[in-house]
């Protein structure tokens, strides 16, 4: 059964915002239970179980392809994360995140530059697992 453009628009929206609410919540609770360094590295792994557990379902309902949910789960929050990241480096570009000093321009500001940061590593995290599932895990279902 084919789908109109505007469904698949909406749908592609709705997997986009899901991917965003997961990243957001994980790095929330990063932040609010102050975690070690090292679990910044392992957290995004949670994020691809969601994905392959997504694909896996997409694969057997057939309403939406595995590449759809690529595409709303890895590509279009990485490019958004990649966009406000520019956005923000142009805008301000005295701003900076990571170092153990204040910026001082406002806290806004540096939430979202950092978040953005945060979306493009777990996106990246997505888009190799993605590749490895669909090479290894996913032809076997």
């Amino acid at each position: 059964m084919e789908q109109s453009i505007p469904k698949k628009l909406g749908m592609l929206a709705l997997l986009t915002a899901g991917s965003l609410f997961a990243q957001t919540l994980l790095w929330v609770a990063y932040d609010y239970f102050q975690m070690q360094v090292w679990v910044m590295g392992a957290l995004p792994l949670l994020i691809c179980l969601l994905y392959h557990a997504v694909q896996l379902d997409s694969g057997a309902d057939k309403l939406m392809g595995r590449r759809f949910v690529f595409a709303g789960a890895c590509l279009l929050p990485l490019l958004l994360g990649a966009a406000l990241g520019l956005w923000m480096y142009w805008k301000y570009p005295g701003l900076e995140v990571f170092g153990g000093t204040g910026w001082g321009g406002g806290v806004i500001q540096e939430i979202i530059a950092k978040y953005s940061a945060r979306y493009l590593l777990t996106s990246g995290y997505l888009i190799l697992f993605a590749g490895l599932d669909a090479v290894y895990f996913l032809r076997r279902t």
